[in-house]
């Protein structure tokens, strides 16, 4: 037998097991958080970290302690090398392009003359209303970059307790039809590709694991009292 064979993992493999629900499992629940969020254009941007805070690269769905079985699990299964790197590419482009747009918002006189002219809409009705939602005067300079956040991550309602909740329920139509202008095209590209990446992914992944399963008869999830064979 050669060396190589003989160092190849055995049934029950402790460390096939290691792969699956340190790695692959997280991997999965991940992804799948990650398609929900993109069906609803939620990207999770923050402008404050210029990435996306639910959204990220495959490494970081693996728990930090696991990583040694991470990179194990790419020493054996290479072709996964290439598929979390064409995941993360693709989030990053998103990031990239999340931040133009948010820059370019930032810039816009029309946008700006719009998220003031709400604020106007606002303050005079709530002057008017015994049971009035906080003033926003204080975030004049602030408004704005939560706005264009929001735009990012096509945010239909806030719950009650944001400040600005109640101010968003009235502004938001007229505020997400920025999206639909042409500089927001390339943000829903780059959206589009992401899903799709990590939707072969996800199902790459879902067929890789059934068949570790079946070579190596370790089940696909953790059971109680179960620990394979050495």
């Amino acid at each position: 037998m050669s060396k190589k064979r003989s160092t190849l993992p055995r049934k029950h493999s402790q460390r096939v097991a290691a792969w699956i629900y340190a790695v692959v499992n997280p991997v999965l629940e991940a992804l799948q958080r990650e398609l929900d969020l993109l069906s609803r254009r939620n990207l999770t941007w923050r402008s404050h970290i210029g990435r996306c805070a639910v959204i990220r690269p495959v490494q970081e769905y693996v728990h930090s302690s696991q990583w040694p079985n991470y990179f194990d699990f790419l020493a054996d299964n290479p072709d996964f090398q290439k598929s979390f790197q064409s995941h993360d590419s693709a989030l990053e482009r998103l990031n990239t392009i999340a931040q133009e747009v948010y820059d370019w918002l930032l810039k816009s006189d029309d946008f700006s003359v719009t998220v003031r002219g709400l604020v106007d809409i606002y303050e005079e009705k709530r002057a008017s209303d015994p049971q009035a939602p906080p003033s926003l005067i204080h975030m004049q300079t602030d408004l704005p970059k939560v706005v264009a956040e929001n735009l990012i991550n096509n945010v239909q309602a806030l719950p009650d307790h944001y400040v600005i909740s109640k101010f968003w329920d009235n502004a938001a139509k007229s505020l997400l039809q920025f999206r639909s202008l042409p500089e927001f095209q390339p943000l829903h590209s780059a959206k589009e590709e992401l899903g799709n990446t990590s939707l072969q992914l996800k199902a790459t992944l879902e067929d890789h694991r059934l068949a570790l399963s079946r070579k190596f008869d370790v089940p696909a999830a953790p059971i109680p009292g179960f620990l394979p064979e050495r």
